[in-house]
């Protein structure tokens, strides 16, 4: 039960599935309600604050009044006559006035409630694997470029998991769709690709994340009361003392998309691609509860596939001959490998909580006033790069002719930093600006860059993704 400004929140679990055909169980009159140890009756305030949860034909929940006396800090809770579903095991006898059920339960505060909620959470972080940037459901930038020939407008903008709350089937399937576009020569990328991926999440200890996953579910099954509350965080803390303090796990991703060059779609690549992440945790810096570092070091992969796309034809005069020619390309072979590094300063509300697993705030409240007030509530500094290697010979951006017209292989580098400073959240983004560089070449057509960017960034939340959103169920277990 959880003491909140309104009143009481009280769930009651039986051993048995109710009979809902008998809401008379649920009247006033057949359920006593005691304060202890003062021994004052509670009411219901209105029909309806004793009811059937909507999930779960073994449990009942109620919202009643506040007890009047201050030291009142358990409930005796009987009911006189209960009606059991018959034929469902273990099957239950009804109950009679001559036979209350009854159970007394201590009183837990919201405080205690959100202390295990965190610590529950911050258990759960720990078997989270972060994202980055272009993993994120929205990620937007917009911004000015400046290249040698200039400076002009551009966009990097990722959507992922946009489909998959309109296509039926896509469960364990992540959507995406990621564009590198600017209009400046020099800084032009000329990057798109869309499509499906698959990715499996193996965690180099997963004995205790699902010890962890196990101890929370068995205490959500149950439901807490403040007997628990020493055992459960005794439980979780050792559990999580077993995991590496900097190795997370590796990430297994396979992809099929659509590669192609965003100003005319002439080049363009249906491709498979598959690799593999190795990563740490989200880490402290020298002990801060505000600065974080975590990385990917080491990525390894492979794209496979074919050209479907023609390319920009080039046309060549020899005396009174004339002559149009396409790039002569077919299959996709590439190998790639690379590392991505990441140093963040969080701000927000929550970020002592993601630290330390305990309340967001000290007892002065200064740390949730602070967050609240300050102009700076994120910011973010990576680095990234891949190597690329071409095995056979594609379209490739001629910046002579400024057209998809001639092809290469071999090693094809990209290099990309930026860092971001966020002004404002909400419950689901953040917004603030972005200042980026760039070099090398991406796909499909390995156009040069070498530019500075300066923008408006908008991103999502969602930090992190599991196979098991243990989180959910932590925060579920402490309400």
């Amino acid at each position: 039960m959880v003491n909140h400004p309104d009143g009481l929140d009280l769930t009651v679990t039986f051993t048995s599935l109710l009979d809902r055909n008998h809401p008379k169980d649920l009247d006033g009159s057949n359920v006593t309600i005691l304060a202890e140890p003062s021994g004052s009756r509670l009411n219901a305030v209105k029909p309806g604050d004793i009811h059937y949860a909507e999930v779960g034909a073994d449990t009942v929940e109620m919202l009643l009044p506040l007890p009047a006396a201050k030291d009142d800090n358990s409930l005796n809770l009987c009911f006189g006559v209960l009606h059991f579903l018959k034929g469902s095991p273990p099957e239950t006898p009804d109950t009679s006035k001559d036979a209350p059920v009854c159970k007394t339960t201590t009183i837990i505060t919201q405080a205690q409630a959100k202390d295990l909620a965190d610590q529950l959470n911050a258990a759960a972080a720990k078997a989270m694997a972060a994202k980055t940037s272009s993993e994120k459901n929205i990620f937007a930038s917009g911004f000015v470029t400046t290249a040698q020939t200039g400076t002009q407008g551009g966009a990097d903008i990722s959507l992922n998991n946009v489909l998959n709350n309109f296509v039926p089937g896509l469960a364990g399937v992540d959507s995406f769709l990621q564009i590198q576009k600017t209009s400046v020569a020099g800084g032009d990328p000329r990057h798109f690709e869309a499509g499906l991926k698959w990715r499996h999440v193996s965690s180099f200890q997963h004995a205790v994340d699902t010890e962890i996953e196990n101890d929370v579910n068995r205490y959500h099954d149950k439901g807490v009361t403040p007997e628990q509350l020493k055992t459960f965080g005794e439980e979780i803390n050792k559990a999580e003392a077993k995991y590496n303090p900097v190795w997370l796990g590796a990430l297994e991703d396979f992809a099929i998309k659509i590669e192609g060059d965003p100003t005319q779609f002439k080049a363009a690549n249906a491709v498979g691609d598959g690799d593999i992440q190795i990563l740490t945790r989200t880490l402290p810096l020298f002990g801060s509860k505000k600065g974080y570092f975590r990385a990917r070091p080491f990525v390894a992969g492979w794209e496979g596939g074919r050209s479907i796309g023609q390319g920009a034809a080039t046309t060549t005069t020899t005396g009174t001959t004339t002559t149009t020619t396409t790039p002569d390309v077919n299959w996709i072979a590439r190998a790639k490998v690379g590392a991505d590094f990441t140093l963040f300063y969080d701000n927000s509300d929550n970020s002592k909580a993601k630290s330390s697993g305990g309340n967001s705030k000290d007892k002065s409240g200064s740390d949730d006033t602070n967050a609240k007030s300050s102009l700076i509530k994120r910011v973010e500094i990576s680095a990234g790069g891949v190597e690329r290697y071409l095995f056979l010979k594609e379209i490739n951006y001629n910046t002579a002719t400024k057209s998809d017209s001639t092809t290469g292989k071999g090693s094809r580098p990209y290099f990309q930093s930026d860092v971001r400073v966020f002004f404002a959240e909400d419950g689901k983004a953040r917004y603030g600006l972005r200042m980026a560089y760039t070099r090398g070449s991406l796909p499909p057509v390995f156009a040069d860059v070498k530019s500075f960017q300066f923008g408006f960034v908008v991103e999502t939340k969602d930090e992190a993704k599991t196979k098991d959103d243990k989180t959910k169920t932590a925060n579920g277990t402490a309400k």
